[in-house]
């Protein structure tokens, strides 16, 4: 959310805030999710972030389609 708001986005950043909170406190979101990969082949992932937040989910997918892309040189 600070990333978001810093780099201007306002729609992505701590206008957010109050949204979140309250889909934690409603239990639509798990804080304590895990992000499973239900399927993991050297350059292709499926990412699970279960009832998590969006955006932990993703940045560990793209952290994980670079290491990807590194080692076979495509990912997807």
């Amino acid at each position: 959310l600070a990333e978001g708001e810093r780099r201007g986005w306002s729609g992505a950043g701590l206008a957010l805030l109050g949204e979140l909170v309250t889909a934690f406190e409603m239990g639509d979101i798990d804080p304590r999710a895990r992000t499973l990969k239900p399927l993991d082949l050297p350059a292709f992932a499926v990412m699970d972030g279960g009832t998590g937040v969006g955006q932990v989910t993703a940045s560990r997918a793209m952290a994980l389609a670079i290491e990807k892309a590194r080692t076979t040189g495509l990912a997807a």
